[in-house]
C-alpha cells in the first residue's frame, strides 16, 4: 500500500521560533539524504538564510556534516553545498511474538545495519527469552563494532496488553502460561541499562504505527486491523494512537460476537471474534462441511494447507464453497466494524495480515451486510484499504518510526 511520507508529523512545535525552525531543518533532514539548504528551504517554507543559520548550529554540535558539491542550476553558476544528517547513536527494534524472536539494528536515519531472526518455541518463558535476547543483540553489536552506549533507544513489539507507566506486560492471551504484569522494562534495562529510552509496544498498535508516516494519518480517524495468530486493532485518530488507562483500546479480538459459541478463548471468555475469524476455525469449517461440495479445491487439501489466502483465491477463481465462507467472513467482519464504529466512527478500515490479501467478493458482501445499518451514510461509512506488506515489515517501519520520533521531537536536541 502506497503512503505519502514527505510530511511526517513532529508533534506541536515548540513556541521560541528559533527552536522552532531548528526543528523543522533537522526533522527535514531525518531520513539522512545529502541536501542542499535550498531543498530545505523549499520542505520547510522557512528562509535560506534561517536555514543556512540552523544548519551552522547543528554541524557546531555534530549532527550535521558536508557532503562536498552538489549539481548547478541549469543556468549553471555556483555548486551548491550539500548537507546531511548523521549521529553515531543507533536504534534497536525488537519483535517478540509468539515463536518469533527478530532483532534489527538501525540507524538514526532508519537504515538497517544488521538483522538476526530465530525461530523460538511457543512455550518459552520470559526470563529465557530475554536470556536468549541478551545473547542475541550482544553478539550482534559486537560483531558491528557497537557498544551498549551507541544505543539510544530500544522498541520492543509484543502480544498482549501494555502498562506504559509501569513497563509491564499486563496479559497476553497468546502466553497465557507467563501469567500478569510479566516486568518487561526490568529485564530490558538489566540487558541495556537504564540511560536508553525503552518503548514497550502492543504488536497490532506497532504495525498500525507504520501508517503514521501517510499524510492521511494527520487528518483522519483510522481503524488498523492486525490478523494473525490473533486479531487486534491500532485506533489512529488524527496522527495520535489511542490505548486507554487499561490498554485495552484495540482488543477488538476479544469483542464477544456470539456468547453461545463453544470455543474457549485465552481470555477467558466464549464467542470471541479473534476465535470466530481465526484459520483454526476456518478449517473446522471446511472439514464439517466439505461433504457438500466434494469436487471443491478446498475439500482436497489438506487442514494445514487451508489459510485466508488461498480461500480468497479460489473465492475470486468462483469456488462456491470458499464462497460461503468468504460470506461467513464478511458477516463477521461486519458485526465487529459495525459495534466499532459506534465508539470510534473511523473514516478509513486498513486490513494487514491474514485479511489483507480480501477478494473483491468479500468487499462486496462486506460492504453489503453494513449498508444494512441504517445510520451510515449512502456510499458507505468509511474507506476500506487493504495493506498487504508482511507483518514484520510493518512491525520494523512502525517500531523504528516511533524511535526516531522520540529523537527528533525531543526539545533538548533544538536548545
Amino acid at each position: 500500500m502506497k503512503k505519502d511520507t514527505k510530511n511526517q508529523s513532529i508533534g506541536a512545535l515548540p513556541a521560541d521560533l528559533k527552536v522552532r525552525n531548528r526543528m523543522l531543518v533537522l526533522h527535514a533532514m531525518r531520513n539522512g539524504a545529502a541536501c542542499t539548504a535550498a531543498d530545505i528551504a523549499g520542505k520547510t517554507g522557512i528562509s535560506r538564510i534561517t536555514v543556512m543559520k540552523s544548519i551552522s548550529w547543528f554541524m557546531e554540535k555534530g549532527y550535521i556534516q558536508t557532503e562536498g558539491k552538489g549539481q548547478s542550476s541549469e543556468n549553471g553558476g555556483k555548486k551548491p553545498e550539500l548537507y546531511r544528517f548523521s549521529c553515531s547513536r543507533i536504534l534497536l527494534a525488537v519483535t517478540m511474538w509468539p515463536g518469533i524472536l527478530a532483532i534489527h539494528l538501525c540507524g538514526l536515519n532508519l537504515e538497517i545495519i544488521a538483522s538476526c531472526r530465530e525461530e523460538v518455541s511457543r512455550d518459552i518463558l520470559p526470563a529465557e527469552v530475554f536470556a536468549l535476547l541478551r545473547e542475541k543483540v550482544y553478539d550482534l553489536l559486537k560483531e558491528w563494532g557497537y557498544a551498549l552506549e551507541d544505543l539510544y533507544g530500544v522498541s520492543v513489539s509484543m502480544a498482549g496488553t501494555v502498562d506504559y507507566k509501569a513497563g509491564n506486560l499486563k496479559y497476553s492471551s497468546m502466553t497465557p502460561d507467563w501469567g500478569k504484569d510479566i516486568p518487561v522494562q526490568k529485564y530490558l534495562q538489566e540487558i541495556f541499562g537504564t540511560d536508553v529510552l525503552i518503548i514497550i509496544e502492543n504488536a497490532g498498535k506497532m504495525t498500525g504505527r507504520a501508517l503514521l508516516l501517510g499524510e492521511d494519518a494527520l487528518n483522519k480517524r483510522i481503524l488498523v486491523l492486525f490478523s494473525t495468530w490473533g486479531l487486534s486493532a491500532c485506533l489512529i485518530d488524527k496522527g495520535h494512537v489511542l490505548n486507554g488507562k487499561d490498554s485495552l483500546i484495540g482488543e477488538i479480538g476479544h469483542m464477544i460476537i456470539d456468547p453461545h459459541d463453544r470455543e474457549l478463548c485465552g481470555c477467558g471468555s466464549f464467542g470471541c471474534a479473534e476465535r470466530m475469524l481465526s484459520v483454526k476455525r476456518l478449517r473446522q469449517k471446511v472439514k464439517e462441511e466439505k461433504a457438500e461440495f466434494p469436487e471443491s479445491p478446498l475439500s482436497k487439501l489438506a487442514e494445514e494447507e487451508i489459510s485466508q489466502e488461498v480461500i480468497f483465491r479460489l473465492s475470486g477463481k468462483g469456488d462456491v464453497f470458499a464462497g460461503r465462507l468468504v460470506e461467513y467472513l464478511a458477516e463477521t467482519f461486519a458485526v465487529v466494524l459495525r459495534n466499532i464504529s459506534l465508539l470510534f466512527d473511523p473514516d478509513v478500515v486498513v486490513f494487514q495480515g491474514d485479511y489483507s490479501c480480501g477478494d473483491q467478493y468479500f468487499i462486496d458482501r462486506l460492504r453489503e451486510h453494513l449498508d444494512r445499518f441504517n445510520y451510515y451514510p449512502e456510499g458507505g461509512a468509511f474507506e476500506l484499504e487493504f495493506d498487504d506488506r508482511p507483518l514484520e515489515e510493518l512491525d520494523l517501519i512502525g517500531s523504528l518510526n516511533f524511535l526516531q520520533h522520540k529523537f527528533f521531537g525531543d526539545e533538548k536536541l533544538y536548545q
